[in-house]
């Protein structure tokens, strides 16, 4: 089966319209889902595409999309907000502010979208942006998401967030070509990161937890950013951090042909049915011989079955420790054009399973 673009083209087409009733819950979090659609409209090349005799995404439709988003910047410019169901207007006052706060995720969301969709960030108060990620940081090194009242730092000590806080870093570092300049403690983050990483290689989500393959990216992704895994990239290269080899191992344990959970109905004690025996051919001859084809995606934790999300998590974290060409990569296609690309377009998070917003643009970068 090939890759289908035209569907996934209008799947995605249609997202950017209207998203189905099952997303209501996640209302508070378009900043997130815009980023996946405008992410997967860009990688199908007609975001901006200048061949097409009819464009997808008008120019006036695009400036909207950039619109919306500096529309969800908080008023002190400090960051960005999810969506717009949040926004005071001028009633924003000192007591109110903390129901409205800057969030750190969503900041480095739409701060991507923006530089995807061609803006040129001029709108976006920089210094500001930068002088409010420190207070966002914990003596431990970690990050929260919120600041709360008091400027308490809310939020769980989760790589996720410090992954967003290097990613806003490296966006708005200074753009005249300065010297570098750490704009928080990198070397408490990187302690921190490393008290994430379990005995068997992988990060978890914070220090003695379960490795996670979403956690473990955010952890490797921090990491290149800050400039510090071994490369021909880093520009202030110091030894492997943490045990790299461990973690490469363990990524690679993470791809699994298991597709499907276990029936808990099924009696393991039962008979199989007996299978009549195959006509003589060919192709059970001694004499033939095919390389047996597999179909294998990726798990996001041991004993679970492959995911659609964990193809790019883990392919992703591999890519940045120069080691992707270890993993199976025809079986994953395989995997997601034959078991999770979906008739209407777009990618399932499993086989038999409806398309979804963050699994299918894992799956096109793949």
């Amino acid at each position: 089966m090939s890759f289908n673009k035209q569907k996934h083209i209008r799947y995605w087409r249609m997202c950017a319209n209207i998203l189905p009733d099952a997303y209501q819950s996640s209302d508070a979090s378009r900043m997130f889902l815009g980023f996946f659609i405008v992410a997967a409209l860009d990688l199908l090349d007609v975001l901006n595409n200048p061949d097409l005799e009819k464009p997808i995404i008008s120019a006036e439709e695009r400036q909207n999309w950039i619109d919306w988003i500096y529309s969800c910047q908080v008023s002190d410019r400090e960051g960005f907000r999810g969506f717009t169901g949040t926004n005071l207007t001028d009633r924003r006052n000192k007591d109110n502010k903390q129901w409205d706060p800057s969030n750190l995720p969503n900041t480095f969301f739409a701060l991507i979208a923006l530089l995807v969709l061609g803006d040129d960030l001029a709108r976006v108060q920089r210094q500001k942006c930068l002088s409010w990620l420190p207070r966002l940081q914990r003596p431990d090194g970690s990050f929260g998401e919120i600041l709360g009242p008091n400027d308490e730092i809310e939020g769980g000590r989760d790589l996720r967030y410090c992954c967003c806080a290097a990613g806003i870093a490296y966006i708005l570092h200074d753009p005249a070509g300065k010297p570098y300049r750490p704009v928080f403690n990198e070397e408490r983050l990187i302690d921190y990161i490393l008290s994430c990483q379990d005995y068997n290689g992988g990060y978890g989500e914070s220090p003695l937890r379960e490795p996670h393959s979403g956690l473990n990216y955010c952890a490797i992704g921090t990491l290149e950013l800050l400039s510090r895994l071994p490369g021909p990239a880093s520009q202030r290269a110091k030894d492997a951090l943490g045990c790299q080899d461990g973690c490469i191992r363990w990524l690679l344990e993470r791809q699994t042909t298991v597709l499907y959970e276990e029936d808990p109905d099924a009696d393991d004690g039962e008979e199989e049915e007996e299978v009549a025996a195959a006509a003589p051919s060919f192709a059970n001859s001694p004499m033939y011989y095919s390389e047996p084809t597999t179909t294998a995606g990726f798990n996001g934790r041991d004993n679970k079955i492959a995911d659609t999300c964990y193809c790019f998590w883990n392919t992703g974290a591999l890519a940045m420790l120069r080691s992707l060409h270890l993993a199976d990569l025809p079986a994953v296609r395989r995997y997601l054009l034959e078991k999770v690309q979906h008739m209407i377009g777009g990618f399932a998070k499993g086989p038999d399973s409806p398309p979804g917003e963050s699994a299918p643009l894992p799956a096109i970068v793949l």
